[in-house]
């Protein structure tokens, strides 16, 4: 539902009408588009906060090795999350009205700014928290857009634009890659593709044989090339996985096994 309006010209756009308090319905609307949007964003990002990077992070130099800690992903989730912490606190003191708890109880440092996201959040819990605030805003944005301090709105206009910047520099959708690992039937490099459905796995294929791979069999590679590398190091192992594939051919051909 639109604002009533005696043809008032936008804040935002002399060549608008203000359809929404004192600013345009496209205004309006881009603000509540990237609130829509920063809940699963959020989730996204602070999954790949500790993801490892493709084409070193399927294959191990240490068994217990730790998952590199992605620093921009990590700023980028408590940017989006900060973010809607301080407009949910500013819009509640200004429309006095209650905020929710997610900001309310947020982590600040001794001076009262918003640290970030609490330590160890899960995925899930940041979209949680991210999505209370952010259905907040929305449910009065109407009201925000009609408080005369315009400049504060344009504030929130110009942070919430920081959603696009940040989205583009985590596509959910995952790209194919190089493996690390060789063929192990001749040593050829293989490609891992992401699934094409939500419920189904990734998959290889070697682009030189053809041999195609199941998301276990090649895990179980994997596992395989970081047993042999730690004790026979890397040439050693792609040399001993392809002698092992053939050994294994061979018997299965020998004996007539097909598992």
């Amino acid at each position: 539902m639109t604002t009533p309006t005696t043809a008032r010209i936008a804040h935002d756009n002399p060549d608008e009408f203000a359809t929404r308090g004192h600013f345009s319905e496209p205004y309006y609307e881009a603000m509540k588009r990237a609130l829509e949007t920063s809940a699963d964003l959020t989730e996204h990002v602070v999954s790949m906060i500790t993801v490892a990077t493709r084409g070193d992070d399927e294959v191990s130099g240490t068994k217990d090795a730790p998952l590199p800690f992605n620093t921009t992903a990590f700023n980028d989730a408590n940017t989006l999350y900060g973010s809607l912490v301080m407009f949910v606190r500013l819009w509640a003191g200004r429309l006095r009205r209650q905020a929710p708890g997610a900001a309310k109880n947020a982590w600040t440092n001794a001076e009262g700014r918003v640290v970030g996201l609490p330590a160890n959040t899960t995925p899930g819990d940041a979209r949680q928290a991210v999505s209370v605030m952010a259905t907040w805003l929305i449910a009065h944005l109407e009201d925000i857009c009609w408080q005369d301090q315009t400049g504060d709105v344009e504030y929130m206009s110009d942070e919430l634009r920081n959603v696009w910047t940040i989205k583009s520099r985590w596509p959910t959708k995952r790209q194919s890659y190089w493996s690390p690992l060789p063929c192990p039937t001749d040593g050829g490099r293989v490609a891992v593709y992401p699934p094409e459905t939500a419920d189904a796995a990734e998959t290889a294929a070697c682009t030189q044989c053809g041999r195609q791979f199941t998301a276990d069999e090649y895990q179980a590679y994997v596992r395989a090339y970081n047993a042999s590398r730690q004790t026979i190091g890397d040439n050693a192992a792609a040399k001993q996985m392809r002698v092992s594939e053939r050994v294994k051919a061979q018997l299965l051909a020998k004996y007539g096994r097909t598992a």
